[in-house]
């Protein structure tokens, strides 16, 4: 049965992180360590290059090697899996969310608790709140590596400027913001939905934000079901964009995370793409001559009068094997020496303390990190907290659910009778998944 403990309240101090000069070179050791993480050469060649640096500097550190097991396919659980099951598991694994790490630990002999030395270092680097994310009954077994602030909307700047609107800061001024814009773009806005995790970040805003942290909450644990009222009338408010053809892209159902980028930046077809700091080297690669900051810029997810909050997400380092090597590595992972490399070139949010705001390279980068440091009311992703088989897996559960709502004729994405449908659906599967034992590798 599904029992991770799940109110997740997300607070960070930004303290500036202490110096020191770098450790010697030291000649490499015979235990390698095997890694492997979502990034890969195809569809993340930017973040595979930044994480290897940090393996890098690693392996420079200490001497002991570092092989990074690229996905095939890029498809991180299914590989992660067969390789568990083949006797093949990597030493070291980056997992996309809380919720896969809270299965594996309930298979017996999969994830190795990490030892005191790495405890002592996130206990030094990282507030309870964040720590807790890679526990499981109160023992630890993972270090959130990686963070993103997931409460952003990017926009094209000169099309706000042409349409003459500042950046909203609610949901009705949205709207009306996106009713602007469209006069002078084909649309106002690009949804990446054939990526479907996209759609469950749209909702779980949504939601925490016309619902508050402890009906957010209550929904993730399962206490409340997805038939709920409050459920159906965020999916309504969601078809007050979906349901409007006006003002979406192109066909959003099957418009990659990717495509919307450049639909806005690129193509100049809408003026708004929704998802997160991680964007900013996509944002990067395709905004015009004045670059990004100037071109590029972007706004809190809207309010609906609640306090202000902001949706976080993740990669959780977790190990499977026990060694010194390995436990060495997860130890740095842990320290803001690591963190502040790849913080430095772009395209990482910290969570370790030890990391301050001047490392960030950009005042992008700067803002969306203070962001995420300052929210007063933050939540991890919801569906990265859930039964993977529910939360995370595509066509299937939410992912499923949302992708079919998106996908249906624009008036229906709005249909009272089509959400109330869509939810019964999606809460039979959530029901299996929460009481059925995890899903473990080889089972």
């Amino acid at each position: 049965m599904w029992l991770r403990p799940m109110t997740v309240l997300l607070t960070v101090v930004a303290v500036a992180g202490t110096g020191g000069c770098e450790p010697a070179r030291h000649p490499l050791a015979t235990e390698r360590v095997v890694v492997t993480g979502a990034w890969n050469s195809t569809t993340s060649p930017e973040e595979k290059l930044k994480f290897m640096a940090v393996l890098d500097r690693f392996t420079e550190q200490t001497g002991i090697p570092v092989q990074y097991r690229e996905p095939p396919g890029g498809d991180l659980v299914r590989s992660l899996y067969e390789d568990i099951a083949g006797g093949q598991a990597p030493d070291v694994a980056l997992l996309p969310e809380p919720g896969l790490l809270e299965t594996l630990a309930r298979c017996p002999g999969v994830l190795a608790p990490l030892p005191d030395s790495v405890r002592q270092t996130v206990n030094a680097n990282y507030t309870d709140q964040w720590r807790r994310l890679g526990e499981v009954d109160d023992t630890l077994y993972g270090v959130l590596f990686k963070a993103a602030n997931k409460s952003i909307i990017w926009y094209d700047a000169k099309a706000f400027a042409e349409a003459g609107v500042q950046p909203p800061t609610t949901w009705p001024k949205f709207l009306e913001a996106a009713e602007s814009v469209q006069q002078f773009r084909s649309a106002a806005v690009a949804i990446g939905g054939a990526d479907q995790w996209v759609l469950t970040d749209w909702f779980e805003n949504v939601y925490l934000r016309e619902f508050g942290p402890e009906k957010y909450d209550a929904l993730a644990e399962h206490k409340i079901p997805w038939t709920d009222p409050s459920v159906q009338q965020a999916l309504l408010t969601l078809g007050e964009l979906w349901g409007h053809p006006e003002l979406v892209a192109g066909a959003p159902a099957t418009m990659t995370l990717d495509q919307s980028v450049k639909e806005v930046f690129e193509q100049h077809n809408a003026g708004m793409v929704f998802e997160g700091d991680f964007l900013v080297n996509q944002v990067g690669q395709s905004v015009g001559p004045d670059g990004l900051g100037t071109d590029a810029k972007f706004f809190d997810f809207p309010s609906f009068g609640l306090p202000p909050s902001v949706m976080a997400g993740g990669d959780i380092a977790v190990m499977t094997n026990d060694n010194d090597n390995t436990a060495k590595l997860m130890q740095y992972l842990a320290s803001p020496d690591s963190a502040r490399i790849w913080a430095a070139k772009g395209g990482l949010i910290s969570p370790n303390s030890g990391v301050p705001l001047k490392v960030y390279p950009d005042l992008v980068s700067r803002q969306s990190a203070a962001e995420l440091i300052g929210a007063k009311v933050p939540r991890f992703d919801m569906s990265d907290l859930l039964p993977p088989s529910f939360g995370s897996t595509p066509n299937r559960g939410l992912w499923g659910g949302l992708h079919a709502l998106l996908n249906a004729p624009p008036d229906q994405r709005r249909s009272p009778e089509l959400i109330k449908k869509t939810l019964g659906t999606v809460e039979a599967r959530a029901s299996s998944a929460y009481n059925r034992p995890p899903d473990c590798p080889g089972s």
